[in-house]
C-alpha cells in the first residue's frame, strides 16, 4: 500500500482509466508527472486487448521437463459452485484475450485452486506441483528482499510499478503448450452449462426452481440443441416430471434418495457364502455409503472376512450385521440440499475401528442429514488417542467433502476440546498438520445440546392423550388432551381409548376399527390378558361399555412406529410436515374418567348491567328506556348490532365479520390474554386494540382502554427502549480562567504499539482548549498521578478543578491524596454518562479521528501520529472560543510547518526588533484576547441552549413517588445478554437532595447511598402491580461529592385520572442527568464545522440525542 494518493483522469475523461497520484505533490510537480504519463500512455493497459504480449522471438516461457519422468494427469478435484463459476468467468476471460486455447488429448493435467483476494475477489490459479516437479530448478540466482527494501528506503518520492498480468505478457513454447492443461467445470467429464442445466457426458437435466419458470428454461436448451444439430431420444425423455433418477440417484424436489433399485439389490441379496460374494456385498454398500450413519461400522464384519492370509467363516457376528444393515437400509434416510450461504452442522463419532462425521443442515428448526462420511482405520490410526480420532474424522469430512466445507460455514458439534487442541500452538505433528488443513475452511466450535427421553406419555409436567380419527373418505379428526391429574402410562393409555370410543359414538362412527400401540390394553379388551389391578379392571368394564354400543367395532395392536402421529399429539407436538398447517382441539381433563359418579357443577354467573343492557332488550323484547333521548339513541344505533341464538350481543364491522361484544367485566381478562397471554407479545395501546378487532371483539373507548392497561404494564415499564427526549434544561458551565479545570479520560484499548503501549490519558483545559495526551502502558492511579504532575501542574501551575469519570485511576485513595496535597478538587461524571465531562469527550473524538485519519493499515504507529494530532488541535480555532488553543495559552499564534514551504509576511519579512515590539503587544493584549474569547463562549453556549430547549419535555417528580431506573452496564446481567430489562425498580423519591437530584429507598426502607437524577422518560404503572416483597435490584449510583449539592433537574408527567376521579400511581423511569458539579461543555468544534454538517450540540450531547423517535408499539 503506497502513501495517499488521488486519482488523475485519463484522457476522455474515462472513468476507468486513470493514474494514482501522490496527494502531496506540489502543483509543479504534479502537472509535470501528469505530461510524462500522457506521453508514455502506450506503456499502460487497461484490459487484455491492450497487452499483446512481448514477442516470442525475443522471450517467451520454455520448461525443462525431465524426460525420464512420466507424465502427471491429475484426477479432478470437487469444488463448490461459487469457485465453479469464478473458474468459468477467468476461463472465458482468457479464451477472449487469447492466453489460452482448448485441447482434447493432454499428457500433463492439473487442477485450478481458488484462492479469495483481499478485495473479495477470486484469484484462479493452477496446481502445477507435479509439473513442477518435473522440471529442475532455475539456478538464477533472485535478490534478497531485505537487500532490495534497505535499498529502497530513505528516498522522498517513489514510484511503484506492477506489470499487467505479467504472467500472460510472455507465450509459451508451442512446444510446451499442452503440458499446461488444467481441468475446469468445461471439461469434458463434468460440466456446467448453465443455471438450470447439469449434464454428465449424454445425460441432461433441465431444472426449474418455479414450475412455470419450466417451459422458458427449455425453450433455452432446445434452441441451444438445435444451433448445434444435436439430436435427443425421445423414447428416454420425460418431461415435467417432480422427481427422477439422475447418476443413480433419485432426485425429488424434498431432497435425494438413494436408489430403489440398489437397496432392493441388497434387501433380496441372500448372505454371502464366498468372499467374491462379499466383496460384491461391500461394493454395493460402497454405492449408497452417503445414506448410510457409521457405514465402515456397519460393514467392519464384511472387510475383515476379506483381509489376505484369513480364513473365510461367516458366524452369526457377521450374520448380525448383514440383518441390522438390511434393516436401515429398509428405511434410508432422505438426504437434504444446502442452500448457498446457510451453515452446516457436523456430527462426529470415533469407535475402536472407524471414525464417522454426519453433514446436517436446519430447516424449520428440524435437522435433516446432508451427507454421511465414514472411514475404517488402519494400522497406526486406530491406535490414535480419542481425541486425535475426533480430529482425523473432521479431516477426514474435509477432505471427502471440500465443496461443502468450502461454500458454507460448518458448526462443529462436540463437547470435546478440539477447537483448543486444532488452534493450539503447543501440538505438532499430525495435529498441527490436521490445524493448518482446516484452518482454510470457516469452522466454529460448539457443544452439542443435551439430549433426554422419557418413556411413556407421562412425565415430570403432566400426561397427554392423542386420538386421530380417519374417515374412510380421508378426513381426520385429531384431539390432544392434557390430564390435569397423575397417569401411568396404561391409564393414559385407557384414557385415550375411552375418549376415542366417546368421540365416535357422537359421530355415529359405525364400522369402527380401533388401532392402539398398547398390548396390555388390546389383550386385556380381547381376553387374553386378565386385569388384575383394581383400577385396570375399572378401565376395562367402562371400555367394554363404549364397545357394546358398536354393532361393528375391532381393535387391533400396532406397533409404536405405526402410531406416531398419536404419540405426537400425546406430546402436543406435530408428527406432518410444518408446511401442512392445521388447528388441533386441544382440551383439558381434571379428573379421571372411572373411580367415581360423575359429579356435574352448575356455577351461576350474574354480569352487571352494561352499555349493552338496553341494545339487547330492545333487539330482544323490543323494550326501551323510559328517557326519550336514550331511547332514540338506541333506536339509532340498533341496526349496527346484532344478537345470536345464544344471546351473544354482535356489531357489524367494516373490515370483516361479526365482532363480539365484551362486557366491561370481562375487558381486564380479554386484555391481559391479548397482551401477554400465551400468544400476547406485549405490543402497544394502538396495536393491542387492533388485535383485539382482528380477533373478532368489540367494546367502546377499546383504543383508550388498551393505551392505559399498556401504560400500567409492569414489563412493558421495565423492558422499555430509553428515553432520549431531554428533561432538563441545558447547563453548561465555562472555566473562569486558563488551566484552572482540566477535564481527564482514558481512551483505550487502542492498537497494540511499541513498547506494549495500548491506552491514552487526555486532559484538556476548559478554558483554552488546551490538550495534553501521553500514551501508556497500564491505567493505574500511579500513571495518573504522574500525568496530572509531569503534563499539567509543572507546566501550567495547580488547576483548581479536575473532572474525570469514576474509574478507579482516578477514584483511588492515593489519587484523591494526590489531589488532596495540592489542594486540587475532584469531580466526577455520572457512570456510563460521559456526556458529563464533555469536554474531555469531544477532545478524544477529534483525537481519535485524526489519528484515523492519518493512519492506514498499521495501526500500532498511532504513538508516532500523536504529536502531530496535538500540534494540529492546538493551533486550529475552535468554534466555541474563536481562537486557537495556542493563542489563547500563548498570547500569539504558532509558526506552522506550512509557513516555512509556502512563506508568509511575518515570516518572509521577518525583523528581530520589530518581532520583540510585537510580542510584547501581543502578551500585553492576551488577558483582553481571553476576555473576548470568554464571551465568545458565552454567546455560543446561549446559543446552543436554545436549541436544545426546543427539545426538552419537562417532568416532575415528588417526594413518594414511586420511580423506575435504568439499568446500567455493571448491573445488566451478563446471562441475559439482549434480553435483558432496560429498568429497574421500583423505587421510592425518599427526599430532594437538589435541582432535580433525588434520594431513593430500596426494600425495607433501606436508602441508596447515593442520590439519582432524573431520566428523559417515564412510564406509569399500576399501583396492584408493585408488591413491597419484590425482589429490589441493587443499581449502579450516581458519584457523590462531599459537601456538594446535587442540582439538576427532575420532572414528572402530569398523572391521569381514572373514570371515577382517582389517581392512578405512577413509576418513573429515572437515570443520570447532569450535575452541576459534572460539568458540561461544548464544543469544540472546528472554525470550518460552522456549517452545521456536524454535531450541534457538540460533545454535549450524542447524535443519536437529537432525532427524537415515538414508539406507538411501546404506547409513548
Amino acid at each position: 500500500m503506497c502513501g495517499r494518493v488521488d486519482k488523475a483522469l485519463y484522457v476522455r475523461l474515462d472513468q476507468e482509466r486513470y493514474f494514482l497520484l501522490g496527494a502531496s505533490l506540489s502543483h509543479e510537480l504534479r502537472d509535470g508527472l501528469t505530461a510524462l504519463l500522457m506521453e508514455y500512455s502506450d506503456v499502460f493497459a487497461w484490459n487484455p486487448y491492450e497487452a499483446p504480449g512481448v514477442d516470442p522471438a525475443f522471450a517467451c516461457h520454455s520448461l525443462n521437463v525431465d524426460p525420464l519422468i512420466r507424465p502427471v494427469v491429475q484426477k479432478g478435484r470437487r469444488i463448490s459452485p461459487l469457485h465453479q463459476e469464478a473458474v468459468c468467468e477467468e476461463v472465458n476471460r482468457l479464451v477472449e484475450a487469447r492466453a489460452i486455447r482448448e485441447i482434447l488429448y493432454p499428457t500433463w493435467l492439473s487442477n485450478t485452486v481458488v484462492v479469495k483476494k483481499k478485495n473479495g475477489k477470486w484469484r484462479v490459479c493452477i496446481d502445477f506441483t507435479d509439473l513442477n516437479k518435473a522440471c529442475p530448478k532455475d539456478p538464477f540466482p533472485l535478490p534478497k528482499i531485505d537487500q532490495l527494501v534497505d535499498a529502497t528506503s530513505g528516498h522522498q518520492r517513489m514510484s511503484f510499478l506492477d506489470a499487467f498480468q505479467g504472467y500472460h505478457q510472455i507465450a509459451m513454447n508451442p512446444v510446451d503448450e499442452e503440458k499446461t492443461a488444467f481441468i475446469t467445470p468445461r471439461g469434458i467429464f463434468c460440466y456446467k452449462l448453465g443455471k438450470t442445466v447439469e449434464v454428465y457426458i449424454d445425460d441432461m437435466v433441465v431444472k426449474s426452481i418455479y414450475a412455470e419458470d419450466h417451459l422458458g428454461d427449455l425453450r433455452v436448451v432446445f434452441n441451444t440443441l438445435r444451433r448445434h444439430h444435436l439430436k435427443l431420444n425421445a423414447s428416454k425423455c420425460a418431461f415435467g416430471v417432480g422427481s427422477g433418477k439422475f447418476l443413480g440417484f433419485m432426485v425429488t424436489q424434498r431432497g435425494i434418495e438413494a436408489n430403489p433399485d440398489q437397496i432392493s439389490a441388497i434387501l433380496e441379496l441372500r448372505p454371502p457364502r464366498t468372499v467374491r460374494e462379499v466383496q460384491k456385498l461391500t461394493g454395493m454398500a460402497a454405492a449408497l455409503n452417503r445414506f448410510i450413519s457409521r457405514a465402515a461400522e456397519k460393514c467392519r464384519p464384511f472387510f475383515d472376512l476379506i483381509k489376505k492370509g484369513k480364513n473365510f467363516h461367516w458366524g452369526e457376528q457377521s450374520d448380525q450385521a448383514f440383518e441390522r444393515l438390511k434393516e436401515y437400509l429398509a428405511a434410508a434416510p432422505l438426504l437434504s440440499t444446502p442452500v448457498n450461504g446457510e451453515s452446516l452442522y457436523v456430527y462426529l463419532a470415533v469407535s475402536e475401528h472407524a471414525v464417522s462425521a454426519a453433514i446436517v443442515r436446519e430447516d424449520y428448526n428440524v435437522q435433516k442429514p446432508v451427507y454421511y462420511t465414514s472411514k475404517t482405520l488402519d494400522g497406526a490410526e486406530s491406535r490414535y488417542l480419542p481425541l486425535e480420532k475426533l480430529a482425523f474424522a473432521l479431516v477426514c469430512s474435509a477432505k471427502k467433502l471440500p465443496h461443502y466445507f468450502q461454500a458454507h460455514t460448518m458448526i462443529v458439534l462436540t463437547e470435546q476440546p478440539l477447537k483448543a487442541v486444532l488452534r493450539s500452538a503447543d501440538f505438532s505433528g499430525r495435529i498441527s498438520k490436521w490445524g493448518a488443513q482446516l484452518g482454510a475452511y470457516d469452522i466454529n466450535y460448539r457443544p452439542r445440546t443435551s439430549i433426554k427421553g422419557q418413556d411413556g406419555a407421562s412425565n415430570s409436567r403432566g400426561s397427554g392423550l392423542g386420538v386421530v380419527l380417519t374417515a374412510p373418505q380421508g378426513q381426520m379428526m385429531e384431539l390432544a388432551i392434557r390430564l390435569g391429574f397423575p397417569a401411568s402410562n396404561n391409564v393414559a393409555e385407557y384414557e385415550a381409548l375411552l375418549h376415542g370410543l366417546r368421540c365416535a359414538i357422537t359421530l355415529q362412527a359405525d364400522p369402527l376399527t380401533v388401532y392402539c400401540d398398547s398390548q396390555l390394553v388390546v389383550n386385556q379388551i380381547s381376553g387374553d390378558y386378565a386385569a388384575k389391578d383394581e383400577k385396570m379392571k375399572i378401565y376395562l368394564v367402562e371400555a367394554k361399555k363404549l364397545l357394546e354400543k358398536f354393532k361393528h367395532v375391532q381393535v387391533e395392536h400396532i406397533g409404536r412406529d405405526l402410531n406416531g402421529h398419536a404419540d405426537a399429539l400425546a406430546g402436543l407436538a406435530s408428527a406432518v410436515a410444518p408446511e401442512l398447517r392445521r388447528i388441533i382441539s386441544v382440551g383439558v381433563q381434571s379428573l379421571p374418567s372411572v373411580g367415581g359418579d360423575a359429579i356435574n357443577e352448575v356455577c351461576s354467573v350474574d354480569q352487571s348491567p352494561s352499555w349493552m343492557s338496553p341494545i339487547l332488550a330492545y333487539l330482544k323484547d323490543d323494550i326501551l328506556p323510559a328517557d326519550r333521548k336514550e331511547a332514540d339513541r338506541i333506536r339509532r344505533i340498533a341496526p349496527r348490532y346484532w344478537v345470536s341464538k345464544e344471546g351473544n350481543l354482535y356489531r357489524r364491522s367494516f373490515t370483516g365479520p361479526y365482532l363480539r361484544c365484551v362486557h366491561p367485566d370481562t375487558v381486564q381478562n380479554l386484555l391481559w390474554e391479548i397482551h401477554e397471554g400465551v400468544c400476547g407479545g406485549h405490543t402497544g395501546g394502538r396495536s393491542l386494540a387492533h388485535r383485539a378487532i382482528g380477533q373478532g371483539y368489540w367494546w367502546p373507548y377499546m383504543q383508550k382502554d388498551a393505551a392505559q392497561y399498556v401504560k400500567k404494564c409492569d414489563k412493558c415499564q421495565r423492558f422499555a427502549p430509553s428515553i432520549h427526549q431531554p428533561a432538563a434544561s441545558l447547563n453548561p458551565i465555562a472555566s473562569p480562567w486558563p488551566f484552572s479545570q482540566w477535564g481527564l479520560d482514558i481512551v483505550g484499548p487502542l492498537p497494540r504499539a511499541p513498547g506494549n503501549r495500548q491506552w491514552l490519558i487526555v486532559a484538556t483545559d476548559y478554558f483554552t482548549k488546551w490538550v495534553e495526551a501521553e500514551p501508556l502502558v497500564h491505567i493505574t492511579d500511579a500513571d495518573s498521578k504522574r500525568f496530572v504532575w509531569k503534563n499539567i501542574i509543572t507546566r501550567f501551575g495547580i488547576p483548581r478543578v479536575l473532572v474525570s469519570d469514576n474509574g478507579s485511576q482516578f477514584t483511588s485513595g492515593p489519587f484523591r491524596e494526590f489531589c488532596e496535597q495540592y489542594g486540587i478538587r475532584n469531580h466526577f461524571s455520572t457512570p456510563a454518562y460521559p456526556q458529563t465531562n464533555g469536554q474531555a469527550e469531544s477532545s478524544n473524538k477529534t483525537l481519535l479521528d485524526g489519528i484515523k485519519k492519518r493512519l492506514e493499515k498499521a495501526k500500532g504507529r498511532w504513538v508516532e501520529e500523536l504529536p502531530n494530532i496535538l500540534w494540529t488541535y492546538r493551533t486550529t480555532p475552535r468554534c466555541s472560543t474563536g481562537e486557537t488553543p495556542f493563542s489563547l495559552t500563548y498570547g500569539v499564534e504558532a509558526v506552522i510547518p506550512l509557513e516555512i514551504g509556502l512563506p508568509t509576511i511575518r515570516t518572509e519579512y521577518y525583523d528581530p526588533v520589530t518581532n520583540e515590539t510585537s510580542l510584547a503587544t501581543d502578551l500585553d493584549l492576551a488577558e483582553e484576547r481571553r476576555d473576548s474569547a470568554l464571551i465568545h463562549l458565552a454567546a455560543y453556549q446561549n446559543g446552543l441552549r436554545r436549541i436544545y430547549e426546543k427539545r426538552i419535555n419537562p417532568r416532575e417528580l415528588a417526594v413518594g413517588d414511586l420511580v423506575l431506573r435504568k439499568v446500567m452496564g455493571a448491573k445488566q446481567d451478563p446471562t441475559h445478554g439482549k434480553l435483558g430489562p432496560n429498568w429497574e425498580g421500583p423505587y421510592k423519591i425518599a427526599s430532594v437532595a437538589g435541582t432535580g437530584a433525588f434520594m431513593l429507598i430500596g426494600p425495607n426502607d433501606t436508602p441508596v447511598k447515593r442520590p439519582w437524577n432524573i431520566s428523559t422518560g417515564t412510564t406509569q404503572v399500576s399501583l396492584e402491580d408493585i408488591s413491597s416483597d419484590d425482589e429490589w435490584i441493587a443499581a449502579e449510583e450516581s458519584p457523590n461529592e462531599p459537601n456538594e449539592e446535587w442540582p439538576s433537574v427532575f420532572h414528572r408527567d402530569a398523572q391521569e385520572e381514572d373514570e371515577n376521579g382517582d389517581k392512578d400511581k405512577e413509576i418513573h423511569n429515572l437515570s443520570d442527568c447532569e450535575l452541576e458539579n459534572e460539568v458540561r461543555d461544548f464544543d469544540d468544534l472546528p472554525m470550518d464545522d460552522l456549517d452545521g454538517s456536524n454535531d450541534i450540540y457538540g460533545e454535549g450531547l450524542p447524535l443519536e440525542d437529537n432525532i427524537y423517535q415515538i414508539n406507538d408499539d411501546l404506547g409513548f
